[in-house]
């Protein structure tokens, strides 16, 4: 069975702060979702809760591009590879994850990018090709931007893009 995730962004779990028929839950205080926003917890439910409940209890859903960031070191990348079996680095790092210096300076040195601007790269071989909005398949590359004294993962992005295409 499916479980639907929903990530609590206005309070903690609690009585009256989430539907009560969840599977299972966790307190995540002072996360942050990819899309900026704070996250207090996440709930799962075996059903998807109707947009009615998702408003009333002002949940946000789990989607690739709303979902915690997570730090993804280099060196936790071959740990988790030698654990799973999953030598992909999107198997281990989701689009929005926190990276090191490590594992941006390993991708921009990887092939020479097809996109590079300040603070912000693609690797120079596309990773796959998605539809575009208007129903034209396009190419997708790896993409990390750097921001401040952090780094993202961005996931599977268009030419120039930001977004990840899934």
């Amino acid at each position: 069975m499916k479980v639907h995730r929903y990530y609590l962004t206005q309070r903690g779990i609690s009585i009256g702060t989430q539907p009560k028929d969840f599977v299972s839950s966790a307190d995540t205080p002072g996360e942050e979702l990819t899309n900026g926003r704070r996250c207090y917890g996440y709930v799962d439910y075996n059903r998807e809760l109707t947009p009615e409940e998702v408003e009333e209890y002002e949940l946000t859903p789990h989607s690739d591009t709303a979902h915690i960031r997570e730090y993804k070191p280099f060196k936790g990348w071959h740990k988790f590879s030698e654990q799973t079996g999953k030598y992909n680095y999107y198997d281990y790092a989701k689009p929005g994850d926190e990276v090191d210096e490590e594992t941006y300076n390993y991708f921009l040195d990887l092939l020479p990018p097809v996109t590079l601007k300040h603070g912000y790269f693609q690797v120079g071989e596309p990773y796959s090709h998605a539809e575009d909005e208007n129903g034209k398949w396009r190419a997708t590359w790896t993409t990390f931007i750097h921001e401040g004294d952090k780094y993202y993962y961005l996931g599977h992005c268009f030419a120039g893009g930001y977004e990840h295409q899934g």
